[in-house]
């Protein structure tokens, strides 16, 4: 997807915080460097584990 956005002209990709932080390497790596990643993050494991109940709740 984010090699798509590259594409059309995308200048910058934010990433949430349910995205661990490996994904802005592999983001940065899949679209060649060519754009900026930021990457919002969560502190610990039980916050993302709730970020987690939230959507599984939504479904």
């Amino acid at each position: 997807m984010a090699v798509e956005l590259v594409r059309e002209d995308v200048q910058f990709i934010e990433l949430c915080g349910g995205f661990e932080a490996i994904w802005v390497g592999k983001v940065i790596e899949a679209t060649g460097g060519d754009i900026p990643v930021g990457h919002v993050g969560f502190s610990g494991g039980a916050t993302v584990a709730r970020l987690v109940k939230i959507f599984a709740d939504e479904q």
